[in-house]
């Protein structure tokens, strides 16, 4: 995890593969880490990093934007 200079938290996560690899960890990220980890969607971007472009074997990371759950 990750604090930015705008105070947003961010977790990120790697990847590699195909852009539908890209598709299927963001989707795993949302319905199955998200929801148990203690934290909702953050007010701001989300940012995805692609450190390799190639279609066939991209290598990226995904930093989602965090905030801790509020209590309900």
């Amino acid at each position: 995890m990750r604090v930015t200079n705008d105070s947003t938290i961010r977790s990120w996560f790697t990847g590699s593969g195909t852009n539908i690899s890209l598709q299927y960890l963001e989707r795993r990220i949302i319905t199955e880490w998200l929801p148990f980890s203690g934290f909702e969607y953050g007010n701001a971007l989300d940012i995805i990093h692609y450190m390799q472009a190639n279609l066939n074997n991209a290598e990226n990371e995904y930093w989602l934007s965090i905030q801790p759950k509020k209590e309900e």
